[in-house]
């Protein structure tokens, strides 16, 4: 409904604004939607390389023209994580989207050892004074300074990602970026047989 209306919109301008309004609104509610159901223990568990995945999203973004890159740290090393595929893609999707949006570029690097695979995000932003790092976490916070409403977001995206996360045993931490800016780590257990059998 909303879509028709904005057809009748005489500005150019105004209908993309309604059209980024709407898109940011659907996907908002499907992160949150998503959350729900994780928090709910509803996940579609599978065997999932979490390098390729994370390369997938790192070449989408790549080849749309923002400003992304990525360090694989063992490229021979095993990335496999038993995971809900959708929840996992919609947590790296928010952390990237949160680094391009306000941090103007996309740092991102993976390394494994023998328990865990772990990811990092870093931006070219202000960063994130430790004192607000924990509340920044929570639904519907934002920093005023850097990362105000005029620049989009609802104050969810890093809420979500902390849900998902959570809900496959992993932990999400805010740190400075080697070189400026913030480093969002999400640190999530790799795959094991012995461990499956266990549970």
């Amino acid at each position: 409904r909303h879509r028709l209306r904005i057809e009748k919109l005489a500005s150019i301008g105004d209908r993309r604004q309604a059209e980024t309004d709407i898109t940011d609104l659907v996907s908002l509610m499907d992160g949150a939607l998503l959350a729900t159901r994780s928090e709910a223990g509803r996940l579609d568990l599978e065997l999932i390389d979490f390098a390729d995945l994370v390369a997938d999203e790192v070449e989408d973004r790549w080849a749309a023209g923002f400003k992304i890159d990525l360090a694989v740290a063992h490229t021979n090393a095993d990335y496999e994580v038993l995971a809900d595929r959708v929840a996992l893609r919609r947590a790296l999707f928010n952390l990237v989207e949160n680094a391009l949006r306000y941090g103007t570029s996309a740092h991102v690097a993976i390394s494994a050892n023998e328990h865990c695979v772990t990811l990092y995000v870093d931006d070219e932003g202000p960063g994130i004074p430790k004192d607000s790092r924990d509340e920044l976490m929570q639904p519907f916070s934002r920093l005023e300074a850097s990362r105000s409403r005029q620049t989009g977001g609802a104050g969810l995206g890093l809420a979500i990602v902390q849900t998902l996360v959570a809900a496959h045993d992993g932990d999400v931490s805010i740190l400075d970026a080697p070189e400026g800016g913030a480093r969002f780590v999400v640190t999530l257990p790799k795959f094991s047989s012995s461990t499956n059998r266990q549970n």
